[in-house]
């Protein structure tokens, strides 16, 4: 006979997931921000640019785990990314 104690319940964090950009494009980003520097917009700050991929999800420990080990399957054999902005537009405002 198994005895099962039962689980602490997680607490779970929030995370989103995000690759760097590239200086080039860092470059346009910034020839964009001081176009549109009167947007009521808060940019980030440049050493903090990148691109999301996965908006803010809340996960437990376990499930943080799972995720970093699928992405790490996938080191070395993904390439170079190309992406084109067709438009842009304003977030939820949080703050």
């Amino acid at each position: 006979m198994q005895v099962r104690l039962p689980r602490k319940k997680q607490m779970k964090k929030r995370i989103f997931l995000a690759i760097n950009i590239s200086d080039k494009l860092k470059k346009e980003i910034l020839k964009f921000r001081q176009k549109y520097k009167n947007l009521p917009v808060r940019w980030i700050a440049e050493e903090n640019l990148h691109l999301t991929l996965l908006s803010p999800i809340d996960l437990d420990d376990n499930q943080i785990v799972e995720m970093i080990e699928k992405l790490q399957t996938l080191e070395g054999k993904v390439g170079q990314i190309k992406i084109k902005f067709n438009r842009i537009s304003l977030g939820p405002n949080r703050w």
